[in-house]
C-alpha cells in the first residue's frame, strides 16, 4: 500500500518543535492522501469458471463445473476448461477436460438449507469418458459425507461406463433434515502412479428421490 501525505507531517513536526504535544493536535487534515490498494490475486481460470452458477430450489440443485473444486485445475497442464454445445439450439456450457494427471479429486459442497425436510435426495456426478481415456489400473471412488451420518463410499471402474456420453455416477443418498447442514461429496483416485487422461467433468446434481417413509 502506498500512502502519500503532504503537509500533515510537517505541521506535526512544527508544533512539536514549539513544545506542543503532538497527541493534542486535533483535526489534522492532509491536503492530499492517496491510497493504492493491493491487487486481488485471481486464479488463472477463465472468467466464467470463477463465477458460481448453481441453481438451487427445494426440488434440488444443479452444480456446474464452476461450482466444483477440481484438484490441479489451476494449471492448464492438467485440466482445460472449454465451452461445448450439445446441439445448435442449446446454450454452450463449460466443462473441465482432463489432460494428464496422476491424481484425481473432484469435490463438491452443498448447504442443505433450501432442500425440503423429510425428502430423500441423491447426489450424482455428471461425467463423460472419452475414447482417449488411458487405462486406470486402480478403481476410482465416490464418497458422500453428511454431518452426523455414516460415511457413504463405493468404488467404480471407468472402463465399465459408456463412452462418449454423459453418464451419472451416484455418490450417495441422504434424507434432508429440519436442521440445516453442509455436506461434501467426492470423486477421486489418489493411488495410481500412471498418468490419467480422457475424463470430462460437467458438474453434479442433487435431486429428490421421494418422501422418506
Amino acid at each position: 500500500m502506498i500512502v502519500e501525505v503532504k503537509k500533515s507531517l510537517e505541521y506535526i513536526k512544527q508544533k512539536a518543535d514549539q513544545g506542543i504535544d503532538p497527541k493534542t493536535i486535533q483535526n489534522i487534515k492532509p491536503d492530499t492522501v492517496q491510497i493504492q490498494q493491493p491487487e486481488t490475486v485471481q486464479n488463472k481460470l477463465p472468467e466464467a469458471v470463477q463465477n458460481k452458477l448453481s441453481v438451487e430450489t427445494p426440488q434440488g440443485c444443479t452444480l456446474n463445473v464452476e461450482d466444483l473444486k477440481i484438484s490441479g485445475s489451476h494449471s492448464g497442464r492438467y485440466w482445460t476448461f472449454v465451452s461445448i454445445s450439445e446441439s445448435p439450439s442449446e446454450e454452450a456450457i463449460k466443462v473441465a477436460k482432463m489432460r494428464e494427471c496422476y491424481y484425481l479429486e473432484v469435490k463438491g459442497t452443498f448447504d442443505t438449507k433450501n432442500l425440503t425436510s423429510g425428502t430423500r435426495y441423491e447426489v450424482v456426478f455428471v461425467v463423460k469418458i472419452e475414447d482417449t481415456m488411458s487405462i486406470w489400473d486402480d478403481p476410482a471412488k465416490v464418497q458422500l459425507m453428511v454431518p452426523e451420518k455414516e460415511l457413504q463410499e463405493r468404488e467404480l471402474q471407468f472402463v465399465d461406463l459408456t463412452k462418449n456420453e454423459w453418464v451419472e455416477i451416484q455418490a450417495g443418498v441422504f434424507d434432508a433434515q429440519p436442521h440445516k447442514a453442509q455436506m461434501e461429496f467426492y470423486l477421486y483416485q489418489h493411488d495410481s502412479k500412471k498418468k490419467k487422461t480422457g475424463l470430462v467433468v460437467k458438474g453434479a446434481i442433487i435431486r429428490p428421490l421421494g418422501q422418506v417413509k
